[in-house]
């Protein structure tokens, strides 16, 4: 597992190499789940030296990241260019999964046709409106909805390339029409986005599982088996226990047998959530301690890839306040090498910062 956790560190970047660049960074990863804006900003800020989150926010605002709905449902950030081929090979799964709940929730075709109409025409004439304006123009046409009901409308328009989530200029993003913000793409075949998916996935999270690609894709067995099969020639093969683990040998491989020991990750870290099975990074005794039942991810503290604890902040306007927790109190120990790795973290915030620690999570 050692050498495992090595190959995830380096091709993730966050071992001994990190990324050059925000556009790399992103090109790289392809996705990060981002339901958590905050927390995903330092997902990219982590594994990218000199970066700040004023730098990913004004990339978001310009329109060069996109925030919207992909793999499984939940919201990615992702490169503008990537968008189109990417729903190409997503939306038709995530229609198949949300179609029950838009049901739950009185959302038929017909009031959904209705309300794409509404947004197409109010969206051309005003480019960009916040939810509340759009809850407000729904209701000046009759139609009151709010909470989930407005949450999965917004996410059945995005998907079906409607709409789509641009400027972040306050609280929350706003919405302008998919075709006025998203680029066209040279991709035009399934088979083709569908290898780009899988190569992006194997080449950043690898080594990793079919079983994993899966998971994290949300594509069913049989598309991910042919996934696979498209790019198995660029792959190498590791066993593990009678299972194979598939990946891109790292360009300087010699980097990845040399990782950072301490890493301090955001909520939904993609070193964590994109696989399946996460016990080589993460003792399942402490997986409550990291996952609630309801799936969402704490920000992790990583000591040779494996997790040793968690973190909080509190972000206010100048100060950010950092508490640390271990699983073990021997843990404690390290506090001089999370202090060295929160310095970047200080820096991307570009606000003072206070920490404390516990040995209690």
């Amino acid at each position: 597992m050692e050498e495992l956790l090595k190959l995830r560190l380096q091709n993730q970047g966050l071992g001994s190499k990190p990324y050059g660049s925000l556009s790399e960074t992103m090109s790289n990863l392809l996705a990060l789940q981002a339901q958590d804006y905050g927390q995903v900003k330092w997902v990219v800020g982590s594994r990218l030296p000199n970066c700040s989150e004023q730098t990913v926010d004004d990339l978001v605002n310009s329109g060069k990241l996109v925030r919207t709905w992909f793999m499984r449902g939940t919201y990615q950030l992702v490169r503008a260019e990537d968008v189109r081929w990417l729903m190409m090979v997503t939306s038709p799964r995530v229609n198949v999964i949300i179609k029950s709940r838009l049901l739950q929730f009185g959302l038929d075709d017909v009031l959904i046709n209705k309300c794409r109409n509404i947004f197409t025409k109010v969206l051309d004439e005003n480019k960009h409106l916040s939810r509340e304006e759009l809850v407000a123009i729904l209701l000046q046409k009759g139609i009151s909805m709010s909470g989930l009901p407005l949450l999965h409308l917004l996410q059945k328009l995005s998907i079906d390339g409607v709409i789509c989530a641009s400027r972040k200029l306050g609280g929350d993003f706003e919405f302008t029409r998919y075709d006025d913000w998203i680029p066209k793409t040279d991709v035009t075949e399934y088979d083709e986005a569908l290898q780009r998916l899988s190569r992006a996935y194997f080449t950043t999270r690898g080594p990793a599982t079919l079983a994993d690609f899966q998971w994290w894709s949300g594509l069913t067995q049989a598309e991910c088996k042919k996934a696979l099969q498209l790019i198995s020639k660029e792959l190498s093969e590791m066993k593990i226990n009678e299972t194979s683990y598939w990946f891109r040998e790292p360009e300087h491989i010699q980097a990845a047998k040399q990782p950072s020991r301490i890493k301090m990750l955001g909520g939904f870290d993609e070193y964590l959530i994109a696989y399946r099975d996460r016990t080589a990074m993460l003792a399942q005794e402490f997986n409550h301690k990291v996952i609630t039942k309801n799936g969402l991810f704490s920000p992790i503290i990583l000591c040779d890839g494996k997790v040793i604890g968690t973190w909080k902040r509190v972000v206010k306007p100048k100060l950010v306040e950092v508490s640390c927790g271990f699983f073990n109190p021997k843990d404690l120990e390290k506090k001089e090498l999370i202090l060295k790795n929160l310095a970047l973290y200080q820096q991307f915030m570009q606000r003072e910062m206070t920490v404390t620690f516990s040995d209690q999570p």
